[in-house]
Parts: C-alpha cells; sequence; structure tokens
C-alpha cells in the first residue's frame, strides 16, 4: 500500500475539518431537540398529574358515596336483626311461660291426687286393721286362756305390725310427697330467675 501524498493529505485533513465545523450545529440541532422533548414530557406529566388528581378526586367521592350507603344499609340491617331478635325473644319467653304454667298444672293435679290417694289408703288400711282388730278380741273373748294367751300375743304382734306398717306407709308416702313438691320447685325455679334479670 502506497503512502498518499502530500496533496491527499491534505484534502482529507481539509474533510475532517469541514466535518468538525459541521458539528457544532448538530450539537446544537440535537440539544434543540432534546430541549422539546423535555417540555413536550413535561407538558404531558403535568396533564397526566392532573388526569390522576381528577381521577383521585372522583374515587374519594365514589369511596365516600359507597361508605355512607353502606353505613346507612348496615344501620338498616342492625335495626331489622334487632327487631326479629326483640320478637323471636318474646315467643320465646311466652312458649317457656305456658309451658311452665301447664307444667305446674300438670304437677299440681298430681300432687292433689297423690295425696288424695295417700289419705285414702290410710283410711282403707285402718279400717281394715280395725276390722281384724275387733274380730280378734271377739275371738279372745269366746276361748279360753290359752286360747286368750294365744290371741293375746297375735294381738300384741298383730298391733306392731299395725304400727310399722302404719310407718313404712306413712315414710314412703312423705318420700313421694316430697319428691312431687321439689319437682314443682324445680320446674318453677327458671321463670323466678328470669323475673330477677
Amino acid at each position: 500500500m502506497t503512502e498518499p501524498t502530500l496533496t491527499g493529505r491534505v484534502e482529507i485533513l481539509e474533510q475532517k475539518v469541514e466535518n468538525l465545523e459541521k458539528l457544532p450545529a448538530r450539537v446544537e440541532a440535537v440539544e434543540l431537540q432534546i430541549v422539546q422533548l423535555r417540555d413536550e414530557m413535561r407538558g404531558e406529566f403535568s396533564a397526566v398529574r392532573a388526569e390522576m388528581a381528577v381521577l383521585g378526586t372522583e374515587l374519594r367521592s365514589e369511596m365516600h358515596d359507597l361508605g355512607e350507603t353502606l353505613r346507612v344499609e348496615v344501620r338498616q340491617g342492625d335495626e331489622e336483626t334487632r327487631k326479629e331478635m326483640r320478637v323471636l325473644r318474646a315467643e320465646l319467653i311466652a312458649t317457656i311461660d305456658k309451658g311452665d304454667d301447664e307444667t305446674r298444672r300438670q304437677m299440681r293435679e298430681l300432687h292433689d291426687g297423690l295425696i288424695v290417694r295417700i289419705d285414702k289408703g290410710d283410711d282403707e288400711t285402718r279400717r281394715q286393721m280395725r276390722e281384724l282388730h275387733d274380730e280378734l278380741i271377739g275371738r279372745i273373748d269366746k276361748g279360753d286362756d290359752e286360747t286368750r294367751r294365744q290371741m293375746r300375743e297375735l294381738h300384741d304382734e298383730l298391733i306392731v305390725r299395725i304400727d310399722k306398717g302404719d310407718d313404712e306407709t306413712r315414710r314412703q308416702m312423705r318420700v313421694l310427697h316430697e319428691e312431687v313438691i321439689a319437682r314443682i320447685e324445680i320446674l318453677g325455679g327458671p321463670r323466678r330467675s328470669r323475673k330477677k334479670h
């Protein structure tokens, strides 16, 4: 490869100088484009901010309206729920009271019937015992001494059994009577405690 002549070198150098002379104009053009781009972007950013501010304001307004609507609906729902709960509570209390009254009535009837049977049973037992006692006394009077002795022993034994039978009968009847009273008091307990509240 031959080296360029001096004239060729000068021409190359002149071309480079010309290119360098054009460079400031190009730089200025690029700077102008950058400035224009910056202004455009600033304007677009300002527009975007304005739109976002408007959207934010509208969104806050809508959320506030939705919040108020929701509060109103919640209050209405609460009032409706409280109303239904009051109605159900009143119905429940009425049902409990009705059931308590009916149960007490039945227990009183059973209690009264039991008392009548106890009294009737005692009277019937005494009546039969008196008949046996009188019959035994009659036989003793008719018999001889040995018979009287045996009859007296039987009589004494019968008296002991009668007393023992009466005591046992009364004990069982008292147990039944106390059990009925306890059940009536237990059934009456919830209603009295509810009135205290």
